[in-house]
């Protein structure tokens, strides 16, 4: 008998547990978005000599991640999971890179039982 398996990857992230359709091309693309957005910023920063546009830099780069975040695990994520912390780009920056590593791992995964060896 032939069933589709479940392309929805469960994270367990700071206890919360968040779904993620691994099939979904937006996600992918929401993953790669924040992830050179978060790359880009960092760029920038290293010629940015004024500490304000430099928090300024940081700050546009926050908001763009909790939308990719909220539009990759469902809106409100972001500040479930950061929720009684203090919101900083290093918890950003790791919580994205863990996010892109599974759904990674995981589609790779499905995808290498069909390659014949």
């Amino acid at each position: 008998m032939f069933t589709f398996e479940k392309s929805e990857l469960t994270l367990n992230i700071t206890g919360q547990k968040y779904t993620v359709n691994v099939l979904d091309r937006s996600a992918f693309e929401t993953v790669a978005a924040v992830q050179q957005s978060l790359i880009d910023t960092a760029g920038r920063l290293e010629s940015i000599k004024l500490e304000t546009e430099a928090e300024a830099e940081v700050k546009g780069a926050m908001e763009t991640a909790k939308k990719g975040i909220d539009a990759m695990l469902g809106e409100g994520a972001f500040d479930e999971i950061f929720k009684g912390r203090i919101v900083n780009l290093v918890d950003i920056v790791q919580l994205v890179a863990y996010i892109a590593k599974e759904v990674n791992i995981y589609r790779n995964k499905r995808m290498t039982r069909y390659i014949p060896s």
